[in-house]
Parts: structure tokens; sequence; C-alpha cells
């Protein structure tokens, strides 16, 4: 679901032919476009909060490692994308046992290890319901799953969600 389930869909990001046309390469910039034009007015958004907090050394010290992070895209080998979007959003074979790496099959019900997952409240790339899936899907006993409020990357990047690094530095230590 969310952003993903539109970069999957043929009609509006044609795969194939994104593969073909780029020599074998999904090129990082045309995934990040495609994602930024689902929302554009989000990087007016971002921009604007950036002119108004230019004197706000907090808002500016964040900046640009977010901004940063968003505009890092490395090209994705074209073969192995269009695998991904089978394999995980076509068929959903992950989630049913059916997907293979290196010739051996994936069970997520064989992961008995204690699981925190963390889902981002606001996240619109990886939305909460998809997020909460994998502690369905793992076989072990201790899974626990925190609810971070804000967005994708917010909820580790965020100063007010600071608190999350602590779950996860003490489930770590656990």
């Amino acid at each position: 679901s969310g952003i993903l389930e539109l970069l999957v869909n043929p009609a509006l990001f044609p795969l194939d032919e994104v593969i073909e046309t780029n020599r074998g390469v999904v090129p990082g910039k045309v995934l990040r476009h495609s994602i930024m034009a689902i929302k554009p007015y989000l990087e007016v958004l971002k921009w604007k909060a950036y002119y108004e907090n230019l004197d706000n050394d907090q808002v500016m010290y964040l900046f640009e490692p977010i901004d940063r992070w968003a505009n890092d895209n490395p090209d994705l080998p074209g073969e192995v994308f269009r695998s991904f979007v089978h394999e995980i959003y076509e068929d959903d074979r992950l989630a049913h046992g059916q997907t293979t790496i290196h010739g051996k099959l994936v069970d997520l019900s064989q992961i008995t290890c204690p699981l925190l997952n963390l889902v981002a409240e606001d996240d619109w790339i990886v939305p909460h319901a998809a997020a909460m899936r994998l502690s369905g899907l793992v076989g072990a006993e201790d899974v626990r799953t925190e609810v971070i409020p804000g967005p994708h990357v917010g909820i580790v990047m965020d100063p007010r969600t600071r608190y999350a690094w602590e779950l996860m530095a003490n489930f770590i230590k656990e």
C-alpha cells in the first residue's frame, strides 16, 4: 500500500520501459522524482520551512542531513528492482514464504530472535498497516511493536522522537 503501490502500478510507472530505456538500470533520480510527483506539495513545503527557519539553528541542523538523505538516490540494477516488485508487491511471495535468495527459501516464520518493529504513525511511504504486518509474519515469541509519532524518516531524525533511539538501544541490550 502507500506510495510504493503507485510505483509498482504499470499504468503509472512503466518499469519494463524504464529498465529498457536506461540500459538495464532504474535510475535513482527516476525513483526520487516519481515519489516527488505523487506529493509535489511536500517539496514546496520543505523549501517554505527552510526559508522560514533560516534563523533557527535547530531546524537548519536537521535540514541538511535529511535533505541529503532524501536526495541520495543510487541507481538500482533493473533486474533486481523488477524481481523485488514482482516478489514483494505483485505476488506477495515474501509474506507467503515463497521468496528465494541465493537458492534458499525465505520463511519469515523462521525468524525466532526477538524483534522490535518501529512503525512511523504518519508514514506515507511505508504506511502504518503495511509496517504492522511484519509483526504477525515472524515466528518470534518476543515481538514488540512501537508506534512512533511522525513520518517515515522523522521517527529517527526528529529530536522529539529521540526516545526511539533509547528504545532501540535498550532492546539490543536486552
